[in-house]
């Protein structure tokens, strides 16, 4: 499906299907303006965005770990990316036959 230049982000992720490859107790990862927190919440779905500073000038302490935590396993995030582009993967159509193999 393709979509106009006026669709947003969160109405391409709802129009999308992926929401309903998620299970209860999954958690996603996502940047600070992307707040589909309560789209998640109807599958049970935990939200990790970084923390917003705000106007308090630093983080509180249950922030600033928050925010290391996130950090931490955004490595593996963008670690598989580069693989993927690396690799050239998805540089053409995968075939639906071979979709049951994809996670392998």
């Amino acid at each position: 499906t393709f979509y106009t230049g006026g669709i947003s982000d969160k109405e391409i992720t709802r129009c999308s299907g992926i929401l309903d490859l998620l299970e209860a107790g999954d958690s996603v990862m996502a940047d600070k303006g992307f707040d589909i927190g309560n789209m998640l919440q109807v599958y049970n779905v935990e939200l990790n965005i970084p923390p917003f500073l705000e106007n308090q000038g630093q983080y509180s302490t249950q922030d600033e770990q928050k925010t290391k935590t996130i950090a931490s396993l955004r490595i593996h995030v963008e670690h598989a990316i580069r693989t993927v582009k690396e690799y050239h993967f998805f540089d053409s159509d995968v075939p639906l036959s071979t979709l049951g193999s994809v996670n392998q």
